[in-house]
């Protein structure tokens, strides 16, 4: 496979599963509701820094993809990422639960993004515009597979 198409090929799951958890978020709120007594602004919250991180990190995410480049840094922040879905099982406090979906999540979030669509122009510099149009297709299918199996999951653990 060509480094084009590699990263091409890469770009449109990354988008589609961090996307696709994203969306899922709401999902969890009645968990958490119904599971500690949270209420909704503690769970909203965690989304509003979230959201804050990955426009605050978002720059820094880019300049590092720059200096030691995408494959590294998209690596270190799905990690992270990932790392974030896990601990958020073993949540026992609001604090805890702000601290690892506010900000573990957050800062892989802020990558996600700006690492897969400047990677993707890089590649395809004659049809940059199709081929992130590409990329963000797998964004939309995340938007809308993803969140069914989540709640299925959820569904299953009752």
């Amino acid at each position: 496979m060509s480094p084009r198409l590699a990263a091409l090929a890469g770009a449109c799951p990354t988008q589609f599963t961090v996307i696709g958890l994203l969306f899922s978020v709401g999902l969890f709120f009645s968990v958490f509701e119904a599971e500690f007594g949270w209420s909704r602004t503690v769970l909203s919250a965690c989304t509003a820094l979230a959201f804050f991180m990955m426009g605050l990190l978002a720059m820094l995410g880019g300049r590092l993809s720059d200096r030691f480049g995408p494959r590294r840094v998209l690596a270190a922040t799905g990690l992270g990422y990932g790392l974030g879905f896990v601990l958020m099982s073993q949540v026992a406090q609001p604090w805890q639960l702000l601290l690892i979906f506010g900000t573990l999540i957050g800062a892989g979030l802020a990558t996600h993004d700006v690492v897969t669509l400047s990677t993707v122009a890089r590649w395809y510099e004659g049809r940059r515009g199709l081929m992130t149009a590409v990329v963000k297709v797998g964004t939309a299918a995340g938007q809308v597979a993803v969140p069914p199996l989540v709640a299925l999951l959820i569904a299953g653990l009752d």
